[in-house]
């Protein structure tokens, strides 16, 4: 093991050839001054972090392995790119920023990068000291794609202003957090700005399934925008900038095909699974209802928050399909689909979706909202529809002379309607009876519309193929005999990636190949849409293919005033790149955006985190002791050097975990029937004693030690 101090970087790499990549095997990094410094900073290049190994057979590890590690640092890892395709991994890292001096601002930023990799790793967080608007991280994805995000844990501080996973503006690719723990954050998961795309590809973007969310939450997840965009009142679902496709999968309506996350909330007004502010689409495939219903603020109106459609869930466990070895990215349901699985599917539900809805003809029906026709025909001819869209759905509504009963019908079979609908049903002034009705029906978390089922698998079916292209994509790239360009090309040339078209201009300019990008941003440039774009990657064509063309631009004011005037666009892919320039080239940047709930009091929640912990411990106690006594006994409790655990007796192949409400394993031993513990490792405090039995809790007990 190295191990380093430091004043500033431990490493920096400004390379602008690919692949820049560097190598980082079990190195010990501390900062001992202020929290001000980076552990490891990449300028336009790729890092490598995973265990150093003594020996090796092969791809395996057969001798002795140490970690890397990171401890204090304002950042452990920072990344930013003017070129997506230079993908890095963290492997199996420790970053602990709650070692001294306790002021870091996150553990991982990486921005403007494809394919990078982060698994199977520890962060714990810490608040920014004097800061009252910047939330501190485990990690930090802006303008990134093509991510994986798997098996790691996220530790936060029990107070205000700690956060697991911030993605910003990663486009509306199909990207996946997927496995992971969280423990003690104010925000767990959050999605900010542009992360989905319902105009291109009939719901693409950020996927998160089978995550832990354990004691001590404040929000689970959250949906936020930092600007509004314009509807896009043709679109099925209502678009603005910001979102997440989906939270959960769902192949059909029957609980083993879904996966879904573990939530720990215990209690409603303290802790919230969904925190949604914008007024995008926010769809779970599993259960529940569109984005305006979720609670965007606590309290939330329901404890359970999200129910499966088939039934409340288990609590704390999470479906079959929720893997835990390390299959990638989504169910084990879609790993046995193929490409052409996928395909097959989304062509069937295009076709089965533009067949139903509005029986096939959207005119034909608008054509019917003429004085001639009478409410009754109207209503005759579509409740005989499968569906309908909101462009009809909004008419029918608007029209006198409908009775209570008619509009409850046609809302019945459709519900719940987009937010959109729902708005504007709310200004129609229905009697009190029946607009308490139709909110039963809107706000019914066990309800799908026929539209949103078929809407729902065919989101599943474009992300899964999303990801399968990203996983190839991710290969071609890790390719270390040079990058397979004409492999990844012919992916592109499918278009079943958003951004497609963009994205190919890139790997070409990573790969050196210049003359086929420049012909590519010749064609793109032939659309006016695209000429901010393209005069960008006009400059990181140069920048790649002539290496003095960097001090050209550093010369040039104007071009360092244009790329700033365009910053902050809400075009994702073209904020990234003007990002990346402005910091690698000019060395400007401002500080990642941490958004906050609306209306979030920094002061009030320090105060609140104490009260709040205390809470969790005590409701959990309280659930503890409800469970059933004859399948798990221990005595003496409260206990100082050992304990005797005693269980059902018809009970086999069972073991004893002994752990701290932070979830934290201390012991960990086989106990049929009964057994022995010795305690001597354990300091005084209080403890659960979890009993299993091939992984299923069966039951468990608090443990007080008192030496």
């Amino acid at each position: 093991m190295i191990k380093l101090d430091c004043k500033n970087y431990f490493l920096i790499l400004a390379k602008n050839s690919r692949p820049p990549l560097l190598d980082i095997l079990g190195c010990y990094f501390e900062e001992k001054i202020k929290a001000s410094s980076i552990g490891v900073r990449c300028i336009n290049g790729s890092v490598n972090l995973k265990d150093h190994c003594t020996n090796t057979s092969g791809n395996n590890c057969v001798g002795i392995t140490t970690q890397n590690q990171f401890n204090g640092f304002k950042y452990g890892v920072f990344i930013n790119s003017w070129l997506l395709n230079s993908p890095s991994k963290i492997i199996h890292a420790k970053f602990n920023q709650q070692a001294s001096p306790n002021d870091g601002f996150g553990n991982i930023y990486i921005s403007g990068n494809y394919g990078s990799q982060i698994i199977n790793c520890d962060l714990k967080s810490v608040k920014h000291i004097g800061s009252t608007t910047h939330v501190s991280f485990g990690l930090y994805l802006d303008g990134c794609d093509g991510y994986v995000v798997e098996n790691n844990t996220f530790y936060g501080i029990n107070a205000s202003l700690s956060g697991g996973v911030f993605v910003n503006n990663s486009g509306p690719g199909a990207n996946s957090i997927y496995n992971n723990t969280f423990m003690y954050h104010q925000q767990c998961i959050w999605a900010q700005n542009i992360n989905y795309d319902n105009t291109t590809t009939n719901g693409t973007g950020l996927v998160m399934n089978c995550n832990d969310f354990q004691a001590n939450c404040k929000y689970n997840i959250g949906v936020q925008s930092a600007y509004q965009g314009a509807n896009c009142l043709g679109c099925p679902i209502p678009y603005q900038p910001g979102g997440v496709s989906t939270t959960q999968g769902l192949a059909n309506l029957q609980e083993v095909d879904n996966v879904r996350n573990t939530y720990g909330t215990v209690n409603c007004s303290d802790e919230n699974k969904f925190y949604v502010s914008t007024q995008n689409n926010f769809s779970t495939m599993h259960g529940s209802f569109q984005g305006a219903q979720y609670h965007p603020t606590p309290p939330c109106s329901n404890p359970l928050e999200v129910t499966d459609v088939s039934g409340p869930p288990t609590i704390n466990q999470k479906s079959v399909w929720c893997t835990v070895s390390q299959h990638q990215n989504f169910s084990m349901a879609a790993l046995n689909d193929n490409a052409s699985t996928n395909r097959y599917n989304i062509s069937v539900l295009k076709s089965d979706f533009d067949n139903k809805l509005d029986g096939g003809n959207t005119i034909l029906l608008l054509d019917m909202f003429d004085p001639s026709n009478s409410a009754t025909a109207i209503f005759d001819t579509l409740i005989g529809k499968d569906f309908l869209s909101d462009t009809v759905l909004l008419a029918f509504f608007g029209t006198s002379g409908l009775s209570d009963t008619q509009i409850e019908d046609l809302f019945s079979k459709n519900g719940p309607v987009s937010p959109e609908v729902w708005a504007y049903i709310q200004t129609l002034g229905f009697g009190a009876p029946l607009q308490s009705t139709l909110e039963d029906l809107q706000l019914n978390q066990n309800k799908f519309s026929d539209r949103a089922i078929i809407l729902g698998q065919l989101t599943m079916a474009h992300n899964e193929l999303g990801l399968l292209d990203n996983e190839k994509i991710r290969r071609f790239l890790d390719d270390t005999t040079g990058i397979a360009f004409d492999s990844i090309a012919a992916i592109y040339a499918l278009n079943e990636l958003p951004n497609s078209a963009y994205k190919l201009v890139d790997v070409a300019i990573a790969t050196g190949n210049f003359t086929i990008a420049a012909d590519l941003i010749s064609t793109l440039n032939t659309d006016p849409a695209n000429e901010d774009l393209c005069d960008v990657f006009g400059h990181i064509l140069n920048l790649q293919s002539d290496q003095e063309y960097i001090e050209t631009m550093r010369a040039d004011d104007d071009v360092r005033l244009y790329l700033k005037s365009k910053a902050g666009s809400d075009k994702p892919l073209l904020d990234t790149y003007i990002k990346g320039l402005l910091a690698g080239v000019y060395f400007e940047r401002e500080y990642e955006v941490t958004l906050q709930p609306v209306g979030f009091d920094p002061e009030e929640e320090e105060e609140e985190s104490e009260r709040r912990a205390n809470l969790q411990t005590n409701e959990l106690s309280s659930t503890i002791s409800s469970i059933n006594e004859k399948i798990i006994r221990v005595f003496p409790n409260p206990a100082s050097e050992k304990i005797t655990v005693q269980n059902d007796d018809t009970l086999e192949n069972v073991f004893i975990e002994i752990v701290d409400l932070a979830g934290k394993v201390f012991i960990k031993q086989r106990c049929d029937k009964s057994c022995e513990i010795n305690l001597s490792s354990l300091n005084n405090g209080v403890y659960l004693l979890n009993l299993y039995q091939q992984d299923k809790l069966l039951g468990a007990k608090k443990l007080v030690i008192i030496k």
